[in-house]
Parts: C-alpha cells; structure tokens; sequence
C-alpha cells in the first residue's frame, strides 16, 4: 500500500501476539517497523487456536483520507473445512496508518459481493487465501497515474512487457532514491519499563500475570506457566538429587523426547549465559558460567527440522528464537533474564 510517499506493508502473524506488524519504506528496498495493528485482545483473540492458524492474510488500503485493514483468524484447521472470521478495522489517517490504541472501529463480516466498477471494495470470501510467499499487491508510484488519478495502463502495460519494473539484479526498483533507515539493534538488555515492540509472545498478550520488567530492573522476569512445545530448546531444570541441570529438549512433529546423554550439572555456576548458534543446516547449544568460556551441550542437531516444510502438517510462521519458563507444578516460579542477544556469525 502507498500513501503520499510512503509505502506500507501489513504480514500475517499467525497464531503470535500482538498482530499485523506494520513496515514503512520510501523506497520499497529499506524497511523499517511501524508498529502493530491488533495490540489488543478486543482486536485480536487467539485462545485456542492451532499452530500457523490464528492471522492470515492481512489486507491494508486507504481511501478518503482513512485506513482498512481486512484480516481473518482461522480458528481450525481441520479436512476438508476451516473455521474462519473475517473482519474489518479502519481509522483516520490522511498520511501514515492509525496503530495500536489508537483504533477505534471493529467490524465482522460475512462474504463480500465481487467489486464494481466505480466504488472501493475489499472482496473477503468465506474462506481467506492463505499466506502465500508470492502474495502482493499492485501499487502506483508518482507518474503511473494520469490526470483523473487512474493507473495508466499504457505505463503498466509498459513495465509488465517492455520495461522491468525493477533494476536488473538486486530487484532494486527503478527510478528509486535510496532512503536507509536504522538497523535494528542485536541486543536487549531489558532496562525499558515496557518489552520491546520486536518481541512477540504465543496467543496472548504480555501481562503482569506473567511478565514483568519493573519487578527486578534491568532483568524480564517471566513467571513459569505450561508445558513447553518448542522443537528444540535449551532446558535450565532443577532435579531434587543434582540441583540445577542443562538438557536438551525437543518436540519432533508433535512428539516430545529429551536427548539422552548431553545433561550439565551447573548447580554451582553463579549465572547461566546460554547460546544457540545456527550454522548453515546444523544447530549447537552451548553454556558458561561466565559469558567467555563455553561448553557444548549435546550433539549438533538438524537446524532443517525448524523449517515449515518439516514434517507432514501445515505450516507457516517460519523459525522463532526466544526465551520462555516453564513451571509444571503450578506455583509460577520464576526466571529472571539479564539480556538476550541476536546477531549475525562472523564471516
């Protein structure tokens, strides 16, 4: 979608708290976020549904000086049907998208009739098109359009047979000024009184129920709550007899399994710093007590069984990498995080 000078594109986030993250670019190469769209459990209400369900397909548009945004949350994934509601949001806005608290209207609907010629539809049918990688939109630039503001096909005929829409190579568009903008930083070290707006959280919202980062300043405090179902994770347990043990565990396409043999005792260890480094097709886990000396902990792992296409279910949300705490008793221990760190491996 393109607004005055700016472009904006609307992703699918599935069955991840808060939805419809926003991305702003003046030069469709550079990308920059702008915020979430549904950041609040009236907008956007995940209980229950499965994994890669939940948002699928958002779609943005302005027209007359106000925002829409048509998305669906598909609550099954069931054979041969899905359960799916549709819904639309608007606010004003005359250059850049209403997001967060800021939106004021929620509307369900039911499927639309095919547009016609002369009005501004969203065409929604019962059941969304899933989140396709090659998935797109149309969008004008300053001199595709002619005097009564319609796309001159004589200019899209042009860049669809004759003339590449973008440079050759590098998929940079034609005729575009580079405008960079900052990069986003490699590490949090949790001393803001609110999580950072790049952190997402599964279902449901970040709560004090759960989380905080006033409660011991400058750690995320994270509360344990249910059992895990992550496809590799790094375990900090505590077992009656050893105190404080490193494992492995992981979750193979739905069956969970702890790998034999790869357990540290770390009882003694003042702090744990704990790595997950993603070499090409391989994953390693590693810990140190002190942040400079590192032991490996368990075998190199198959990092290809993180990707959507492992397996034989449906999916979409890609690889995620974060924290959690688990406290299967139910008395919602808890775990405090100094900072977390996500950075590219040296060449």
């Amino acid at each position: 979608m393109r607004v005055g000078a700016e472009h904006y594109l609307a992703t699918s986030t599935f069955e991840w708290f808060p939805g419809v993250p926003v991305h702003r670019s003046a030069d469709l190469v550079h990308w920059e976020p702008a915020g979430h769209i549904l950041d609040r459990t009236d907008l956007l209400d995940l209980r229950g549904v499965p994994d890669s369900a939940g948002v699928w397909a958002p779609s943005p548009s302005h027209h007359d000086g106000r925002f829409w945004l048509v998305y669906s949350i598909v609550r099954t994934l069931g054979h041969p049907y899905k359960d799916v509601d549709n819904y639309l949001i608007t606010a004003p806005g005359h250059h850049r998208p209403v997001v967060g608290p800021g939106v004021p209207q929620l509307l369900r609907l039911r499927p639309l009739p095919l547009p016609r010629r002369g009005r501004a539809h969203h065409t929604t049918p019962g059941l969304a098109p899933g989140p396709h990688p090659g998935r797109g939109a149309l969008c004008a630039r300053p001199g595709d359009l002619s005097a009564a503001g319609r796309v001159d096909r004589r200019r899209l005929a042009a860049a669809r047979g004759r003339r590449p829409a973008a440079e050759p190579g590098g998929g940079r568009p034609r005729g575009a000024t580079p405008a960079p903008v900052p990069a986003p930083p490699v590490r949090d070290d949790f001393d803001a009184p609110a999580l950072a707006p790049y952190w997402n959280t599964l279902r449901t919202p970040a709560t004090p129920q759960w989380l905080s980062l006033t409660e011991r300043p400058g750690h995320l405090r994270l509360r344990g709550r249910q059992s895990p179902h992550s496809r590799y994770a790094l375990r900090l347990t505590h077992e009656e007899c050893r105190g404080r043990v490193l494992g492995i565990v992981l979750t193979d396409d739905g069956a969970y399994g702890e790998l034999p043999g790869c357990e540290l005792d770390v009882d003694d260890w003042p702090l744990a710093h704990l790595r997950a480094r993603f070499d090409g097709p391989e994953l390693r886990f590693a810990a140190s007590p002190d942040g400079v000396s590192w032991q490996d902990v368990g075998p190199a792992l198959e990092a290809t069984r993180l990707s959507d296409d492992y397996g034989e279910r449906l999916r979409f949300t890609g690889a995620f990498v974060g924290v959690c705490v688990q406290d299967l008793g139910g008395t919602r221990a808890v775990a405090d995080f100094d900072w977390f760190e996500l950075r590219d491996l040296a060449p």
